[in-house]
């Protein structure tokens, strides 16, 4: 039989859980025993809420999710934040998009741990550049950041080589691309986009010309069946390649798609 937790030892249980939650800023006197039952919750409910934050030991990884719930308004900044807010962020990395954020967040400080011969100031001038050409037909410029590379999934030399399918071409000719890419719901326009509808659009760019029609019809498909949610976009990439990586394997082969 299970012994039945103090009121001290309640307290001590539930300060040591939300630790890591405190240190990003949000008052400590919040998180007691009374908050915890005023939120309809057992202790031990959240305790493993709480953990869906605090197993993060990366602190930019906590950052990383912070920044995105506050962003999308899933919870107030920590300075302002209530307990009910708190427990709403919680409840929100549990759900389905908050477990692919905090997936992609785990990917990024993969990537940030991985060696790209780059310093981060040196990285981020290489992304500037590659995407100079890019920039130049609308897409807003803040898009293109070491964070947004490596949250897609990318190391920044394949973002380097990726960006070169679209800024190798004259003006005319990318003209042509990004316009048949809109038309083909391959990518947003231009001032709507975010960075995954441009990776999406560099990776449709790398399939032969007669594969690009089967790819349009599987991301149709799937922006249908997941909506337009900007987190479950960025995961799209994810799917995405793998798809254009099945399109281009037959022709390799020399297998027809007839």
């Amino acid at each position: 039989m299970t012994r039945r937790l103090s009121p001290a030892e309640a307290q001590a249980v539930i300060t040591e859980a939300s630790a890591r939650i405190i240190e990003q800023g949000f008052d400590a006197a919040m998180f007691t025993t009374e908050t915890v039952i005023g939120a309809f919750l057992p202790i031990k409910s959240y305790l493993r809420l709480a953990k869906q934050f605090t197993r993060h030991e990366d602190r930019q990884i906590r950052d990383g999710l912070l920044d995105h719930a506050i962003s999308n308004n899933i919870i107030e900044k920590p300075g302002s934040a209530t307990f009910a807010d708190v427990v709403k962020f919680l409840k929100y990395l549990i759900s389905p998009v908050g477990q692919q954020v905090q997936y992609l967040e785990q990917q990024k400080a993969k990537l940030r741990r991985k060696p790209s011969g780059f310093s981060p100031d040196q990285a981020q001038a290489q992304i500037t550049e590659a995407s100079a050409r890019i920039v130049e037909h609308g897409f807003d410029a803040a898009l293109f950041t070491i964070d947004a590379v490596y949250g897609a999934g990318l190391p920044i030399s394949q973002f380097l080589k990726l960006a070169k399918k679209f800024t190798m071409f004259d003006r005319g000719f990318r003209d042509e691309l990004l316009t048949e890419a809109i038309r083909s719901n391959i990518i947003k326009a231009p001032s709507s986009a975010t960075f995954a509808d441009v990776v999406n659009f560099l990776y449709y760019l790398r399939l032969p010309f007669e594969q690009r029609s089967k790819y349009s019809v599987q991301k149709a498909k799937l922006c249908r069946k997941v909506g337009d949610d900007g987190v479950v976009q960025e995961a799209a990439v994810k799917i995405f390649k793998p798809q254009m990586d099945d399109f281009a394997t037959p022709q390799k082969r020399g297998v027809s798609w007839n």
